[in-house]
């Protein structure tokens, strides 16, 4: 099947408005205590393999269950857009995490980038991503949502954001 580029016309209202959202940081402790808890979700699905590809296997995982469970509330669009910023944002950190394909397939950039580095390299780019991309939609839906609906993603139940219990 042939996937055709989305457009911004095509976007909804909070696609469009996830674009231009600012990526506000977590307090450090909590950004920590997130960042753990991703990290132990990617090695909890590396079935042991300790390399580049397993931990862009993971990632790709743990991101569609995150979007099986967004899409509901965001929409399709709202969670790739989500997603591009989320890498877009990500990509300061770890220049290379850029996807060049951009409203096409980000995943497939995303896979390739990740598997082409060593384990605790492409672990730490991935939870950077994921923990901004999380950042991103307490943004949008606030942080007792966005615990809600994460939660069942993290191997660690101790994610809570801005204090709020899920």
């Amino acid at each position: 099947m042939k996937r055709r580029a989305l457009r911004w016309k095509e976007l909804d209202g909070i696609a469009r408005a996830a674009w231009f959202v600012m990526v506000p940081a977590l307090p450090s402790t909590q950004r920590a205590v997130l960042r753990d808890a991703i990290a132990q979700t990617l090695r909890s699905r590396t079935a042991k393999a300790l390399d580049g590809p397993a931990v862009a296997d993971a990632t790709l995982t743990t991101w569609s269950q995150l979007a099986e469970h967004l899409a509901r509330v965001i929409g399709k669009g709202g969670v790739r857009v989500l997603l591009v910023r989320s890498v877009h944002v990500a990509s300061k950190e770890f220049p290379w995490l850029a996807v060049s394909k951009g409203f096409d397939d980000p995943l497939e950039d995303l896979r390739s980038n990740l598997a082409a580095h060593d384990a605790p390299v492409a672990t730490a780019a991935a939870a950077e991503l994921l923990v901004t991309f999380t950042e991103l939609l307490t943004t949008l839906v606030g942080p007792t949502l966005s615990n809600h609906l994460l939660a069942p993603v993290w191997a660690s139940p101790s994610t809570e954001l801005n204090g709020e219990p899920s």
